[in-house]
């Protein structure tokens, strides 16, 4: 069924860009764009996002290209550093190649330049609404190249975003994203404060699976400040509201990383033990 869609939308654009119906060559373009996203062919998808934004612009569509830009943006972002559970902020990522080693192949290093193009772009054509979806993906992709100060200004300017739209769950992903950025920049003072005001805008979403991530980020600052105790505390938070909604594949997660808390609380006087014995 997949295969024979592309057939037909690829015959589809064909036709119309013969016919001159741009809207309809642009609705196939989109569609194929979508398809081959849902696939994971990130490099196809992008290319149809990229004639779907060329027509947009000749139909005078803010709307579509603020779509295609953003879309072409994220897929670059991906194609840079695929979705791991530490996200997309990490900066040694221009260090790594491309999974491919042809030399034609782009390196993570350009995806992320074409990343950060798209956006700004999508930046210039966006209403507020697509203002604070623009800063935000351009803070994570700055801090992909290692550009904190970029990634906190557009990171800043996406908060500000959300609180003029009175935006509780933006608030959180911005506030979120400058603690993140804080983590990169070594500040985990600066972090702390922002993953307690995360954690607390999370809460009043009432949004059970965004709160356990929540406590999880405060778990994971915790032990880089060596302080096990108070990872085991956002731990039990985060263990007691999965178990209660039935977040089991993130339940086994917990599980093993409050082993490891204690294990690691529990080493030093472990290793005092033995000490008589060597």
């Amino acid at each position: 069924e997949i295969r024979t869609s592309i057939k037909d939308f690829t015959l589809l654009a064909f036709s119309s860009k013969r016919a001159g119906k741009k809207e309809v060559e642009a609705s196939a373009h989109i569609s194929l764009a979508l398809i081959f996203d849902n696939q994971g062919n990130m490099k196809s998808a992008i290319e149809h996002y990229k004639q779907y934004h060329e027509l947009c612009i000749s139909l005078n569509d803010p709307v579509g290209r603020g779509l295609a830009l953003n879309c072409i943006g994220v897929n670059c972002m991906l194609l840079a550093a695929p979705p791991s559970d530490a996200g997309v902020t990490a900066s040694k990522l221009l260090t790594t190649p491309s999974s491919s080693s042809s030399s034609s192949s782009k390196s993570s290093e350009q995806y992320v330049l074409d990343a950060i193009d798209a956006h700004l772009k999508h930046l210039e054509v966006a209403d507020v609404g697509g203002s604070f979806v623009a800063h935000t993906n351009l803070g994570l992709a700055y801090a992909m190249a290692d550009n904190v100060a970029s990634a906190a200004k557009h990171h800043q300017d996406a908060l500000r975003v959300s609180i003029k739209l009175q935006s509780i769950y933006g608030q959180a992903i911005s506030v979120g994203n400058l603690g993140q950025l804080a983590i990169l920049k070594g500040d985990l003072t600066t972090a702390r404060t922002c993953f307690e005001q995360h954690v607390q805008l999370i809460q009043a979403l009432q949004d059970p699976e965004a709160e356990v991530n929540a406590w999880k980020l405060l778990a994971n600052l915790s032990i880089k400040e060596n302080n096990h105790s108070d990872a085991i505390l956002s731990l039990e938070q985060a263990k007691n509201i999965a178990s209660r909604t039935g977040i089991r594949s993130e339940l086994r997660r917990i599980h093993c990383l409050i082993g490891e808390s204690y294990a690691a609380l529990g080493f030093a006087d472990f290793a005092a033990s033995l000490a008589p014995l060597a």
